[in-house]
């Protein structure tokens, strides 16, 4: 995003106007949003009509400012807005689990940069499900740093993205992005997505077998060196490659590619392969199935 040459929007005691709501040249009034400099309305036959400095230099943070100011006005003055999934990722090899599907939310109230814990998250949503942390980002992002300071309070927090809009944009154009389309919509946290994790993580040992990686014998540059993940014994895919009569399988070569295999950083330890192929899991409509039928079994 360029520097602020063309602004749109102006501030009027205290408000966003704009360029088309107020006469031009300093008649205007306004100021700007980001350094409070009196602006001038450059209402003429030739360019499309914008605010420019007076007597100042052009403000480089005028439009992320005035984008960052108008989101918050719009999400204020509304009263829903278009959450997207939200999803767990199992393992590199497996399409995303989607704990939540996208749905419009209904809100009750809005807190603008109110403090909550140890954060002062942007906007604070509040519904009937509890609470809903939102952060609006034009050039600046939620960091890590922000990141774990939002998971460890616990609320479920969303980031609109807004780098994208040009110097000159369209009020309406804005909220229907911001109000009623995903994009650039993304998860920080959330709730019962985390909540998922806890339970799947707990339930692991039950549906899927942990299969350490034993060293094997590999040629390499006119030797024989050991690779100390080499291979795993006892692979229940009678496709993989035979040893001593039993399969085995190749984690690089076999188990990073197969459809029972739960490798992710969430739940890789070191040597070990996660198997689910005594359970035959390999989604997450057969995890609920499995899920379903141990709750059978039970009862």
């Amino acid at each position: 995003m360029n520097g602020g040459t063309k602004i749109p929007f102006g501030l009027k005691n205290g408000h966003l106007v704009h360029i088309d709501e107020v006469p031009k040249g300093l008649d205007c009034g306004c100021i700007c949003p980001a350094c409070n400099s009196p602006l001038v309305a450059k209402k003429g036959n030739k360019n499309i009509h914008h605010f420019s400095h007076h007597n100042a230099p052009e403000c480089k943070e005028a439009v992320e400012t005035t984008i960052h100011l108008l989101a918050k006005e719009i999400i204020k003055e509304s009263e829903e807005i278009l959450l997207p999934s939200a999803f767990f990722y199992v393992g590199a090899n497996k399409s995303p689990w989607e704990i939540s599907s996208r749905k419009i939310v209904k809100y009750i109230d809005v807190a603008i940069e109110t403090k909550i814990g140890n954060i002062i998250p942007d906007i604070i949503l509040f519904t009937n499900e509890g609470k809903l942390l939102v952060e609006i980002g034009v050039t600046h992002f939620v960091d890590s740093d922000k990141t774990a300071k939002i998971k460890n309070i616990g609320l479920s927090t969303i980031e609109i993205m807004l780098n994208d809009f040009s110097e000159i944009f369209d009020k309406e154009k804005l909220r229907e992005r911001i109000l009623y389309q995903t994009k650039g919509k993304r998860w920080i946290f959330h709730e019962t997505v985390a909540a998922f994790r806890k339970d799947f993580l707990s339930e692991l040992s039950s549906f899927i077998d942990v299969r350490s990686t034993l060293p094997r014998n590999v040629w390499y540059l006119g030797g024989w060196v050991s690779d100390p993940n080499g291979m795993v014994l006892g692979c229940p895919e009678s496709s993989h490659k035979p040893h001593q009569s039993a399969p085995y399988a190749i984690p690089k070569e076999d188990c990073i590619s197969c459809r029972f295999n739960f490798y992710s950083e969430l739940i890789h330890e070191e040597g070990n392969v996660y198997c689910s192929k005594k359970t035959n899991i390999t989604s997450y409509q057969d995890y609920l199935d499995w899920k379903s039928d141990e709750k059978c079994n039970v009862n």
